[in-house]
């Protein structure tokens, strides 16, 4: 693979998304949401003069975890097809470019655009956390741990965007994917616990939760928000969840993505 080919299209790709100010859009999304659960937090409570942390970093985790890969889904999902349908992805493969390199490109575009779409959003709640008490190095943890997760599903998004020509299936593809990892997943695995609880492991179930980025996002974020509540989780022990398993888990997505998409590019060949 040429990296620089893989850098143009990378170029060419945070470009076009900086223009079209969709970057912008989803940050104030980001910072409008984020603030609504504060507040209504807040109101729930009944005390403005005192937050409670714990109920307000749980909403704030599983916010992020519905939205990120719902916008990481909606920047990419037509990556490729778009440029498919107006011809423009032939154009560039006749220079000799690879497939492979337009997806990488794309990712590694798309992820930059999305991370400053994040940053710009989420700045505003991290200061407000950080007054609450909350330390920086958990909050910098935090930011890295859903930037993980955009790049996790801008590349599932890619995947679809090059599944088919019909642009109705990889919107329906897109939505499926979604509401499987954020719901069903979720729906699926409690129905397990419950009906096979105390006659499997505890590792066992553990291994089960690394399956979906999302779930292991919101494991990873409880682990370094409130790591007294990870023990709780599902009602199940996850104590043996540490730093080394933190990373070791999304060290091994990352591998699967760049795997899966070499696997995806000599399958095509």
């Amino acid at each position: 693979m040429n990296i620089n080919n893989a850098y143009v299209i990378a170029k060419k790709e945070f470009g076009f998304n900086i223009k079209n100010h969709w970057f912008l859009l989803s940050s104030v999304i980001f910072c409008f949401l984020n603030f609504i659960i504060i507040y209504f937090g807040e109101i729930i409570s009944g005390d403005y003069s005192q937050t409670d942390i714990r109920s307000l970093s749980l909403s704030i985790i599983h916010l992020q975890m519905y939205l990120i890969p719902l916008f990481s889904f909606i920047l990419s999902y037509d990556a490729i097809l778009s440029e498919r349908e107006s011809g423009v992805l032939d154009l560039i493969l006749s220079y000799r470019v690879t497939l492979l390199e337009v997806m990488f490109g794309k990712l590694l575009g798309n992820c930059i655009v999305f991370t400053i779409s994040f940053l710009l959003g989420f700045l505003p709640v991290f200061l407000y956390l950080y007054f609450l008490g909350i330390k920086f190095l958990v909050l910098f943890k935090f930011v890295l741990v859903s930037i993980w997760l955009s790049f996790i599903f801008n590349s599932f998004a890619l995947y679809v965007s090059n599944s088919s020509k019909d642009r109705t299936f990889v919107i329906l593809l897109s939505i499926f994917i979604w509401l499987f990892f954020i719901f069903v997943y979720d729906i699926i695995f409690t129905f397990f616990v419950v009906l096979f609880y105390g006659s499997i492991s505890n590792y066992f179930l553990n291994f089960l939760l690394f399956f979906n980025p999302a779930e292991m996002f919101r494991l990873i974020s409880i682990f370094y928000f409130i790591p007294n509540d990870i023990t709780d989780l599902f009602g199940i022990n996850v104590s043996s969840f540490n730093n080394f398993y933190v990373c070791l888990s999304m060290f091994i997505w990352v591998v699967f993505v760049f795997f899966s998409f070499l696997f995806f590019y000599f399958e095509k060949k």
